[in-house]
């Protein structure tokens, strides 16, 4: 199973990916709908009932309040309600601005920075095993830059695409 927290653009580009390739999928999001910063109501909420009826369970109004690990692996999350949801992987795509607190002291981050982002190797795996981070909140290592957080749609649906196909 996938948990995916996030309902915004790369969120949904994830789910549509895992659920191609057969993946049982939860979306969980902080918001009232999925796509709400992208669309108005009635068009977000029509693309919510077409993911549905793939089988997606969404879960709107109930941030992830904590990842829950395991042996250093991510298991799940724990919602602001208090469910606990445990997956196989964990999907976190929370935005144009990296939201990282969520991940301080579970993966390394970027130093120095007020929202630092996730450091990946050249898979986009972060340090703890199993977890992987892309688009905006990732910090890839580039050979002339270092660690650099690249922010840009075409970057972010490509280094999706390439983690559910890796």
């Amino acid at each position: 199973t996938c948990l995916i927290i996030g309902g915004e653009y790369i969120g949904i580009e994830i789910m549509s990916i895992l659920v191609a390739k057969g993946w049982r999928v939860t979306i969980v999001t902080q918001a009232d709908r999925i796509y709400s910063n992208l669309f108005p109501l009635e068009i977000s909420k029509l693309f919510e009932e077409y993911i549905k009826e793939t089988g997606v369970r969404i879960i709107n109004d109930n941030p992830c309040q904590t990842l829950l690990s395991d042996c250093g692996s991510i298991i799940g999350c724990r919602l602001e309600n208090g469910l606990i949801i445990y997956s196989d992987i964990t999907v976190v795509g929370i935005g144009n601005a990296p939201n990282t607190h969520i991940f301080k002291g579970r993966v390394k981050l970027q130093d120095g920075l007020e929202n630092p982002a996730v450091i990946v190797d050249q898979n986009f795996q972060t340090d703890c095993s199993g977890v992987f981070a892309v688009g905006d909140v990732c910090a890839p290592l580039f050979r002339s830059y270092g660690f650099f957080q690249l922010e840009h749609a075409e970057y972010a649906r490509q280094t999706g695409a390439y983690v559910a196909r890796y």
